[in-house]
């Protein structure tokens, strides 16, 4: 039987901003991501790392010799600049050869440090950019290094992901017709009106604010979303030094929903943030305008989407007792949307199992279909159906887990009472 195991934290397990044991990641990469990639990508990050892997083989070269008088020179006499009572403490420190100052072996004068610091600090802010130079090519050969494939992803061997077998059963569900966005209910002004904000977007914020607003409609559902919160409280996805995950939106359930002992349990992957009371998302969207790369939203949706699945899969490894029959059944239960430059696109990702390595699987995500919101009100009012239809059934899955999981640790926990 599985059991529950205990973490004696001495925290609150009710509330994830009490976690204080987890490690703070930061949005840069260091030494083992750029050792471990087999392939570098030629970007602003990669030759950062070149030049401060060159500074650090100058400094090295550069040894006390080099800041040494030439011989035959007399050093300058600076004793007149000390008092007779700090000239006797020198003489007494000098007895049986002074100080151990092997520890300054190799050090810079300071003037020269300070200037290389002034130097690195200056690189440092020309890296604290936008988050397009983060989610790069590199970044994303990081996860393909740690199993976490993009849509379509061709093997070395040329075979391409799978898709989820549950795909038929998705795009059923997301077919189903809403009646608030009937022609009665939703006009044709209405597109008009989400055409011309979408224009507007590429310059303001707002505007694509309120382009979400509409394509999310009216919904209770906002009682279990979060917008923007960083992912600041789970378990790294890949070499422990990860870019801290932040999603535009998310949906989740509620903290409560989950007995403390299972939050305890899979906190480090089902609560994804310390400043809300939500756990175990598994729908996400992330929009930007026309005039923002596709690319770089493509990875953040990858990646932020294989953090959700991770957490699904440790739900569902639990009820399923680690049968890697059950676990495994190549079916997606997490659902990522990107909304860019008038059009939608809906992904998928599922995990498979990674060899012998059960707990550690790899992801795929596919991409099930695209809508353009601004061609014409009936694509229009069928991609906003497709959104809502996706959030609605992301929701009865987790739901579902969820309730399952309660179920495994009751019966369990009976299990061992009787015995």
């Amino acid at each position: 039987m599985h059991e529950i195991r205990q973490k004696n934290r001495g925290i609150s397990s009710l509330n994830p901003r009490t976690r204080d044991t987890r490690k703070l990641y930061v949005n840069f990469f260091h030494l083992q991501f750029w050792d471990e990639l087999s392939k570098i990508w030629l970007t602003d990050n990669a030759l950062e790392e070149h030049n401060r892997r060159n500074r650090a083989v100058s400094r090295c070269s550069e040894g006390p010799a080099a800041s040494q008088p030439p011989l035959g020179i007399i050093p300058d006499d600076h004793t007149d600049s000390y008092s007779q009572n700090e000239l006797l403490e020198i003489k007494k420190l000098s007895r049986y050869g002074g100080p151990n100052l092997s520890d300054l072996r190799n050090f810079l004068d300071p003037r020269i440090a300070n200037a290389d610091i002034e130097r690195h600090n200056s690189d440092i802010s020309s890296v604290t950019r936008a988050t397009s130079s983060i989610y790069n090519g590199n970044f994303e050969q990081n996860l393909i290094e740690y199993g976490i494939y993009p849509d379509e992803y061709m093997f070395p061997e040329g075979q391409i992901t799978a898709v989820p077998d549950n795909l038929d059963e998705i795009n059923k569900r997301l077919a189903k017709r809403r009646p608030s966005l009937s022609l009665l209910r939703c006009p044709d002004s209405e597109f008009r009106q989400f055409k011309y904000l979408d224009t507007s977007s590429r310059i303001s914020r707002p505007a694509l604010n309120y382009l979400l607003q509409t394509i999310e409609g009216k919904t209770p559902d906002y009682y279990y979303m979060d917008f923007g919160l960083p992912f600041n409280g789970l378990a790294p996805l890949t070499d422990g030094f990860q870019v801290t995950a932040k999603p535009d939106r998310y949906t989740s359930a509620y903290l409560e929903s989950l007995r403390p002992q299972l939050r305890e349990e899979f906190s480090d992957f089902i609560i994804p943030s310390r400043e809300s009371r939500l756990i175990a998302p598994n729908f996400f969207l992330q929009a930007r305008g026309p005039d923002r790369s596709l690319a770089t939203v493509l990875r953040q949706a990858c990646y932020h989407s294989a953090l959700g699945a991770r957490g699904i899969h440790k739900l569902r490894s639990y009820i399923c007792d680690n049968q890697e029959d059950s676990i495994y059944n190549n079916k997606a239960y997490t659902l990522t949307l990107i909304y860019h430059g008038g059009h939608l696109r809906l992904f998928t990702t599922h995990p498979i199992a990674r060899g012998e390595k059960l707990s550690d699987p790899k992801y795929i995500i596919t991409q099930l279909n695209s809508w353009s919101l601004v061609s014409n009100a009936e694509s229009f009012r069928e991609g906003v159906a497709t959104y809502r239809n996706a959030r609605d059934w992301a929701k009865e899955q987790r739901n579902t887990i969820i309730s399952n999981t309660d179920k495994r640790f009751l019966n369990s926990y009976s299990g061992r009472c009787s015995a």
